[in-house]
């Protein structure tokens, strides 16, 4: 996906190491292995959504930083995803200043 692809790449020209994966599938392998200070995390996923991928890692990981990000999100998924313990909401398109503003200020609590 050329929007991960996007990300990936600003955040790691800005000193930020990145793992990304294509799918809920992959990201939830990923993370039996893996356990990431900070999530980004979509909503809309091939095969397993964002919102299963959240409530996995925070009855796996609870200790991480779950950003969600969405092209399509209203206040009751903002509202959703944050009951299920997400520190924050970003709708696309957005700032990848204000995501690598984001990002750092969660890897550093």
């Amino acid at each position: 996906m050329v929007v991960r692809r996007v990300i990936t790449d600003f955040l790691q020209t800005q000193g930020t190491s990145v793992a990304a994966v294509d799918s809920g599938h992959a990201a939830l392998d990923w993370l039996k292995k893996n356990r990431p200070r900070v999530i980004l995390l979509d909503i809309f996923m091939p095969g397993v959504n964002g919102l299963e991928v959240l409530r996995a890692v925070r009855r796996e990981q609870p200790e991480a930083r779950v950003l969600v990000i969405s092209g399509f999100a209203d206040e009751h998924l903002e509202r959703k995803v944050k009951a299920l313990g997400a520190v924050d909401c970003l709708l696309k398109p957005f700032d990848f200043n204000t995501l690598h503003d984001v990002i750092s200020s969660h890897l550093a609590r």
